[in-house]
């Protein structure tokens, strides 16, 4: 099971039926790599010492940048009811 193997290599892959690799298929798989990339680099980003000099956020409490997440998180949710 080490190393994994490819699709466009594996014997299997040729019975497959062509139907299965299409344009959706490679659409969700594109954009799904696109979406892991953004929050694993945003979340890197967020704990950097000069993105928190940058937006002053480098002298709060642990208390106080707790509740600005939950500010950012819960501000979204006031325009839907």
């Amino acid at each position: 099971m080490a190393g994994g193997t490819s699709i466009w290599v594996s014997k299997d892959a040729k019975t497959d039926p062509k139907q299965i690799f299409n344009g959706r298929l490679l659409y969700l798989l594109v954009t799904g790599c696109f979406y892991g990339f953004d929050s694993g680099n945003i979340g890197g980003i967020l704990t950097l010492p000069s993105f928190e000099n940058a937006f002053g956020l480098s002298g709060l409490s642990q208390e106080a940048l707790d509740n600005r997440s939950v500010g950012r998180i819960e501000a979204p949710l006031d325009f839907v009811n």
